[in-house]
């Protein structure tokens, strides 16, 4: 299992800027949906007013880029609350893997358990998007 966590855990490092641009895609999105969204739109560059259901369409426009699995690879990296998962799945955000990883503060003992944890959530995507 650790070979497997290995390399998910340095593909998904090689894809840690398009995840991130999948993430911040998704903030903007909830940003439109929740509190703090004016209904009356939000002020662009030129003094312009976009409506929130436009930007909203936008930002939908725009995820259609990326891959379901890497949508629901980011949705699974921000439903983490336990610290040091979250801060592996940060980590790999930015790029990090193998003994990078640990400048975030997580030790060899707890890389080879989250690398564990990392494969059987990837699996379970890929099986889910048709991906045997």
């Amino acid at each position: 299992m650790d070979e497997i966590g290995r390399f998910f855990e340095s593909f998904l490092a090689g894809l840690g800027p398009e995840l991130s641009r999948v993430k911040k895609l998704l903030e903007q999105l909830r940003e439109c949906d929740g509190i703090g969204s004016s209904p009356w739109g939000e002020r662009v560059q030129g003094g312009e007013h976009t409506p929130a259901a436009e930007r909203r369409l936008e930002i939908l426009e725009r995820l259609k880029w990326f891959s379901p699995m890497e949508i629901e690879i980011v949705k699974l990296f921000e439903s983490q609350r336990e610290k040091k998962k979250a801060a592996y799945c940060l980590a790999l955000l930015d790029g990090l893997s193998g003994e990078t990883v640990r400048s975030r503060g997580i030790g060899a003992g707890k890389q080879r358990e989250l690398r564990g944890w990392l494969s059987r959530e990837m699996m379970k995507i890929e099986r889910r998007h048709g991906i045997k």
